[in-house]
């Protein structure tokens, strides 16, 4: 019987196995979708300490399906579950908090700060990136676009310090790839 996948996250989840097999291979089978697994990602790191499969580099809000397969000691041939099981990552959001003051004197200088929801420290090594896009339209109406540097303030807030009162800002939560997972109104 599998078991199902526990401590899901963003980008997360751990697959609990009986890992007290004597010997023996132990393979998790997991893709996206349910037909066509054995094709998908194979996971042969079984933790014996942990009794399981830690999956990364997943995406948020994305259906999981996994199945299990045990090769025997001295055998080719693998004993394939006869059950495939899935489960669903949490989802991000993302938003602008209220604008920082960041000095103090005769003339204020602001930030932009960024809260996100539902993505964890640890998720920005599992292919998950906080950005921040500027566009500035000049006079004859030439758009200009950045990417602004970020600093992580920590408890899920970024900030960015050099706000221009003429640029306009969109935050997302993307991958390396690009693909957007949450997005900011501009502002």
């Amino acid at each position: 019987n599998l078991p199902s996948a526990e401590n899901i996250k963003a980008t997360t989840a751990f697959i609990p196995v009986n890992a007290s097999l004597p010997e023996g291979t132990v393979e998790l089978y997991w893709g996206s979708t349910e037909t066509g697994l054995r094709d998908g990602h194979v996971s042969t790191n079984l933790d014996r300490k942990l009794n399981g499969f830690q999956l990364s580099w997943l995406e948020p809000d994305q259906s999981y399906y996994y199945t299990i397969a045990y090769y025997p000691p001295y055998s080719n041939e693998p004993i394939y579950s006869k059950e495939i099981k899935s489960f669903k990552t949490k989802g991000v959001g993302i938003q602008f908090t209220d604008l920082a003051i960041t000095s103090e004197g005769n003339r204020p200088e602001y930030a932009l700060r960024i809260k996100v929801t539902g993505l964890e420290e640890t998720d920005a090594l599992s292919n998950m990136y906080v950005s921040l896009y500027s566009a500035y339209t000049d006079n004859s109406g030439y758009i200009t676009h950045g990417i602004c540097s970020l600093r992580y303030l920590g408890d899920a807030v970024w900030e960015y310090e050099a706000i221009d009162e003429y640029d306009s800002y969109l935050a997302v939560i993307k991958n390396q790839e690009g693909r957007i997972f949450a997005k900011t109104p501009v502002v």
